[in-house]
């Protein structure tokens, strides 16, 4: 079988797989739609985080500073390890690996340190209700459903608007994030390959969602309700992957987030959420090079 018949396969399979997702999509939101005033009635919001303006400005440098010295310290971590001492254009999965654990790490510990250190006998429960590991797959399953179609087609107009103010000479690209060029770079070194995807599938979706969910959206809780809280960690959370291609879908996906947390009430459905999401898109470069290298 020749490289274009292969190529053909690839694709004709890739579009088999996209075209039941987006069913699942289309059947998840009516589903949700159809049950909303019910997960409505039974919901449990989280309990809100109620920190003084110095506690949450410093919970914020906090998360500063971690996001701009990760890649420093993951370098000089990286320069002990095998392989790891020349230039970081020669080891960018290595590097992605050792300042992703850095940064997502500090994340988990800033959180752990500042919930505990700072926790006030009028804080709500990260947890205000109890699921069954079966019913937080399920929610998450459901949620994230339901999210990919409306996820997918803002995506779509926002890459035709940033290749759009392109064609106008603006200064704007609708490139695919780095991470995403590297995973394919990597896809034939198995050990890059899996170490990142459990920065991104395991390692990120943990740290993120306590530093954003259960962490600033809880805070917002304290301030404001449900929706501009959910809008502003959402934007929060876009903003932190420093990507003007994918601002706008992850702040939407950071949104659902923050919804699929305050309709179950338990902060590992949307860390389920996160994974299943992040794990689609390594598995769709592992699966599908051909695909992921044309999108």
């Amino acid at each position: 079988m020749d490289a274009s018949t292969t190529a053909d396969a690839s694709f004709g399979v890739y579009e088999l797989y996209a075209t039941l997702i987006f069913l699942g999509g289309i059947a998840s939101i009516i589903y949700v739609s159809k049950n909303w005033k019910t997960w409505l009635s039974l919901r449990r919001p989280p309990g809100a985080w109620r920190l003084s303006a110095v506690d949450i400005s410093l919970f914020a440098w906090g998360i500063i500073c971690i996001s701009l010295f990760a890649g420093y310290i993951g370098q000089v971590i990286m320069s002990y390890l095998p392989g790891g001492d020349g230039p970081i254009e020669d080891n960018t999965g290595l590097f992605i690996i050792c300042s992703g654990a850095v940064m997502h790490g500090g994340f988990i510990l800033l959180f752990s340190s500042w919930s505990n250190a700072r926790r006030a006998f009028s804080d709500g429960p990260i947890n205000t209700r109890s699921i069954s590991l079966f019913h937080q797959i399920g929610y998450a399953l459901v949620l994230l459903l339901a999210a990919f179609p409306i996820i997918n087609i803002i995506t779509l107009g926002w890459t035709f608007l940033l290749n759009a103010l392109a064609d106008f000479g603006l200064p704007v690209s609708a490139e695919k994030q780095d991470t995403v060029l590297i995973l394919l770079e990597n896809a034939d070194n198995p050990v890059i390959f899996f170490g990142m995807m459990f920065i991104a599938a395991v390692l990120a979706p943990i740290g993120e969602e306590l530093v954003f969910r259960a962490g600033i959206f809880r805070y917002l809780l304290s301030k404001t309700s449900a929706l501009p809280a959910a809008l502003i960690s959402g934007a929060l959370f876009g903003a932190l992957h420093f990507s003007l291609f994918g601002i706008v879908p992850l702040s939407l996906l950071g949104f659902a987030l923050c919804y699929a947390y305050y309709l179950t009430g338990n902060i590992r459905v949307p860390i389920i959420i996160h994974m299943i999401f992040n794990a689609n898109t390594i598995l769709l470069v592992w699966f599908f090079p051909e695909v992921a290298a044309s999108l």
